[in-house]
């Protein structure tokens, strides 16, 4: 599906003069299309099950990742952005999605009169979820829906202009479709309809959701999302997906796109490079299921070097793999979080748990890979400063620190979600940030 003006729109269906949507967030329109026959390679990355089904001479926006599989990292973990094809993709590689999508489109008549905006997409969404006809405040809503979203199933379609209104008004439309549930922590939908539900995966991630799109027999979608972002790269308008592998399927019809001056247009939600026709970048149609159980017997050798579980097995593994660890990091910064708090008070009762002592805070430096160390600084109640080397003699506080400091790099950038609410940022010191930890709002964290 190509993102341009009029919509999602399947790529046999583009013509000369379309604007479609490049990697600079720009309108640009098709000068020419070609039409070829190509091998098909299907290209499998985290957040989309079914892969982008594309050709070994297509290019894909890229940046690479210093750290091998790195989905949690930083964007300055990766090389600038550029163009690489599909045959040379590999698993150092993340591939761009676009979460901005440019300048405001002209909202449709009926929406622009609108009085309460944010309550008519709300209504527009719960009928695209419903199907259910509305009266009352917004007659004649369905008629609009019909000739903006299409009909209901299959016919579902997402306008380009829904992807770039401002952000109350996306939330309003996401929640009317999934009922709330953009407010709920994890959630995921259904549907039978390709262009809708690529649409909706655009959506969904344009508000900062981190949104995976499945498909099942290319006649159903899943998307499932989570609220709090999950473990993802968004960096320079784009979100950056780990590649997983490609695999090559059968000959099929393909189509060059020109576009002018970007020279790129969105497909299936990634940023693809448009070029010369001498050298094409070219887009498919999703095989037939008859196409797609030749992908391995048209190619030899033709028994498998070793087995392995069926793919979607793997992926599913793999999302579960991910949500564990990345719950366990959080877990790992609530429970050290909590051994410091307690370490601070250890050092200043003797190791009494019910003695009393007076700290509020707690200094700790960052150093270079991200990971918190404590300095042996901390205040009391009254704002007063004072260094355990201090209270408690030299050698003792000297002890007392590298005793703590076993715990606190724990606090690290994988887990800097959970601790950063509790700190304060300080001035930096030798270079290195410098923050002050509240110890009563560490002691209160869950445990579990």
């Amino acid at each position: 599906m190509v993102l341009a003006r009029r919509g999602l729109i399947p790529i046999e269906d583009i013509i000369e003069g379309d604007l479609v949507l490049t990697h600079q967030q720009r309108w640009m329109p098709v000068t020419s299309i070609v039409r070829a026959s190509a091998p098909a390679v299907r290209v499998h990355c985290a957040t989309m099950g079914g892969g982008l089904v594309t050709t070994a001479d297509q290019a894909v926006r890229v940046r690479v990742a210093n750290a091998l599989l790195r989905d949690n990292g930083n964007a300055e973990d990766m090389a600038s952005p550029g163009w690489v094809r599909v045959r040379d993709l590999a698993n150092s590689h993340r591939i761009a999605s676009p979460i901005d999508l440019g300048a405001p489109l002209p909202l449709p008549h009926a929406s622009q009169g609108a009085t309460r905006a944010v309550d008519f997409f709300r209504a527009a969404g719960g009928l695209i979820r419903t199907r259910r006809a509305t009266t009352g405040s917004w007659p004649g809503l369905g008629e609009w829906l019909a000739e903006n979203f299409g009909e209901h199933g299959a016919g579902r379609r997402f306008p380009a202009w829904a992807l770039t209104m401002p952000d109350e008004l996306r939330h309003a439309l996401l929640a009317g479709i999934v009922d709330d549930a953009p407010d709920r922590r994890q959630f995921q939908t259904r549907g039978v309809s390709k262009p809708f539900m690529v649409g909706l995966r655009l959506l969904v991630c344009s508000l900062g959701f981190a949104g995976g799109l499945s498909e099942k027999d290319g006649a159903q979608w899943t998307l499932a999302w989570r609220r709090d972002g999950g473990r993802r790269i968004d960096s320079q308008g784009a979100r950056w997906h780990s590649v997983t592998k490609a695999e090559r399927g059968p000959d099929c019809e393909v189509f060059a796109l020109a576009v002018a001056e970007d020279h790129s247009f969105i497909v299936d939600g990634f940023m693809a490079q448009a070029e010369a026709l001498g050298q094409p970048a070219t887009s498919t149609r999703n095989p037939s299921s008859e196409e797609r159980e030749r992908l391995v017997a048209d190619q030899a050798p033709h028994s498998p070097a070793y087995a392995l579980p069926d793919a979607n097995a793997i992926g599913a593994a793999v999302d579960d793999a991910l949500s564990a660890l990345h719950q366990a990091q959080d877990r790992i910064g609530r429970v050290m979080a909590v051994v410091t708090a307690a370490a601070v008070r250890d050092i200043l009762t003797g190791d009494t748990p019910g003695a009393p002592f007076d700290a509020t805070h707690v200094e700790l430096m960052a150093t270079e890979d991200g990971s918190l160390h404590a300095t042996g600084r901390y205040w009391t109640a009254d704002g007063t400063e004072a260094l355990f080397t201090e209270t408690l003699g030299a050698t003792e506080g000297g002890n007392a620190v590298f005793d703590m400091n076993e715990w606190t790099p724990y606090l690290d950038r994988e887990n800097e979600g959970i601790w950063r609410p509790l700190v304060t940022v300080l001035p930096e010191r030798h270079g290195r940030p410098v923050y002050r930890l509240d110890l009563a709002k560490a002691a209160a964290l869950p445990l579990d």
